[in-house]
């Protein structure tokens, strides 16, 4: 399943912003939507807490258990863009 398929299907996409959207589906293309679509950050953009589930991207961040720098950059940059259009003031 594509990863915007993937967002579609189970991350109420309807509701999400554009930057919410697309930091989802970056990491839904990373990591793959079998795991994403039961993940506690699917389940707050389902609740319309976002975020909360922007703030669960930097978890993603191991490989076969280990944690690799790449991840920890490309999580940040993605978590930025996630809060990107959220009114957090």
């Amino acid at each position: 399943m594509l990863a915007e398929q993937c967002v579609n299907q189970y991350a109420n996409s309807e509701k999400l912003s554009k930057s919410v959207f697309d930091a989802a589906v970056s990491i839904t293309f990373n990591v793959g939507c079998s795991k994403m679509k039961t993940s506690t950050m699917y389940r707050y953009l389902n609740l319309g807490e976002y975020e909360r589930a922007c703030n669960e991207l930097p978890r993603w961040n191991k490989s076969a258990g280990n944690v690799l720098n790449s991840l920890v950059i490309r999580r940040a940059k993605e978590r930025e863009l996630c809060l990107l259009d959220l009114n957090l003031s």
